[in-house]
């Protein structure tokens, strides 16, 4: 249009200040399903800002330049504020309130963001320019929905000055033909190109590309193509939900430890790669010395499993969602032997393998392995179990009940104590 604040931006406010308060104070805006919804991903570009922030400063997203065309030299911006305000549809256009929105706005230099207007006094204000989401993950979901609410007046056949839906399934490298849709909602009036727009809920059953996908990206592309001729509004985008009311399938992916390899008797936590939601959840941890017979763990029954260990071993989650059940990539947490592989202190973790020392007093049941001819300058209490398959040097304290197995030499200095 050939002005960036047309006639009807001054009634905004008027028109809808007390629907707008008692829609939100009623809590009206809802998902049109009656059925239980998972919500898989949300935004409702709530910034905070009155005016004049771009959209590239907002949540991770983007905008591709020149995308349909090659856009002049004082070309219309992607916004988030709420210059234009997210209304509860049915509500109309209006300026800022509090709810911010995503929309198409004037350059700047040539009159700044005013809500969803725009300037087209030719070819230096030609935009081609579309806004980009970050990236998305459906994985565990299929027959998704997308909803939001908008208010757009252009070209019914995308061939004028317009706005329209992108979707990508594979992170943005292509928007096919097939997932643009033309926007295109009613007015608060006469559709002339000057009534503010009736905000109007956009519903959209995703094609089956869509499910259990981790890269999917939402676009919306605007194009003014510099003709001189110009509508109002433009296009403004708010409360963006991506919904799943299908079955929960559980993908919970690898099984995470926060160590691994680890020390004997080291305290763990494991964890699975992918949460799983949308329905009703329940875990079930459980372990195996060969990775072929698996147990339930007693009480091992949450999305997280702490847990120390003294041998290696195999760990997997089953996961069940709406009776669906799939386990966790099983993972094999290696524990350490006490093993030396340097000579030296023996309180020194360069000595051990995985700079693990070996508790003093070495517990009942604990195996120590010595494998180099470490001069102990210290105290030794062996409770447990030593084998050396060299000769052992002891230059210190060496006492307990333990066993020794190999060849045991007490240099001058030495003491063995009573017990052994």
């Amino acid at each position: 249009m050939i002005t960036t604040m047309p006639i009807s931006f001054f009634f905004k406010l008027l028109i809808v200040i007390f629907s707008k308060n008692i829609n939100k104070a009623l809590n009206v805006k809802v998902d049109s399903s009656s059925a239980p919804l998972a919500t898989i991903w949300s935004v409702d570009f709530n910034n905070g800002c009155a005016s004049n922030c771009l959209a590239t400063t907002y949540g991770g997203w983007t905008v591709i330049e020149n995308d349909g065309g090659m856009t002049g030299g004082a070309p219309n911006d992607w916004f988030v504020s709420c210059a234009e305000e997210g209304i509860t549809p049915p509500g109309c256009g209006s300026s800022c309130i509090g709810d911010q929105s995503l929309h198409i706005g004037a350059n700047p230099g040539a009159g700044g963001d005013q809500g969803a207007s725009y300037n087209e006094t030719g070819v230096t204000n030609a935009t081609f320019r579309t806004v980009v989401s970050p990236t998305i993950s459906t994985v565990g979901f299929s027959t998704i929905t997308l909803v939001f609410d908008f208010i757009a007046f252009g070209s019914s056949a995308c061939t004028d000055d317009r706005a329209q839906l992108r979707l990508s399934t594979d992170n943005g490298a292509t928007w096919p033909v097939g997932f643009q849709y033309c926007l295109t909602s009613v007015c608060c009036g006469a559709c002339n190109g000057y009534s503010q727009g009736q905000w109007t809920t956009y519903t959209l059953a995703l094609p089956a590309a869509f499910d259990n996908n981790p890269n999917v990206r939402i676009g919306f592309n605007w194009r003014n193509n510099g003709n001189g001729s110009g509508t109002d509004p433009s296009v403004a985008i708010d409360d963006i939900r991506l919904t799943d009311a299908s079955t929960c399938i559980p993908n919970p992916g690898n099984t995470i430890s926060t160590s691994n390899p680890i020390c004997p008797e080291e305290n763990i936590t494991l964890s699975l790669q992918n949460p799983t939601s949308g329905g009703t959840v329940t875990y079930q941890w459980q372990s195996s010395p060969n990775n072929i017979t698996y147990a339930d763990i007693s009480m091992a029954t949450s999305d997280t499993y702490a847990v120390n260990l003294d041998t290696s071993t195999y760990f997997k989650c089953k996961v069940t969602c709406d009776g669906n059940t799939v386990a966790s990539n099983p993972l094999q947490v290696n524990v350490y032997n006490y093993t030396t592989v340097a000579s030296g202190d023996l309180t020194n973790p360069a000595v051990w393998a995985g700079g693990c020392v070996p508790p003093n007093p070495v517990p009942p049941g604990t195996f120590v392995t010595i494998n180099h001819p470490i001069n102990n300058m210290g105290t030794l209490t062996n409770n447990g179990t030593i084998t050396s398959t060299i000769p052992f040097h002891n230059y210190g304290i060496y006492q307990g009940k333990g066993i020794f197995m190999g060849v045991f030499i007490n240099e001058t200095g030495g003491i063995v104590k009573p017990g052994n």
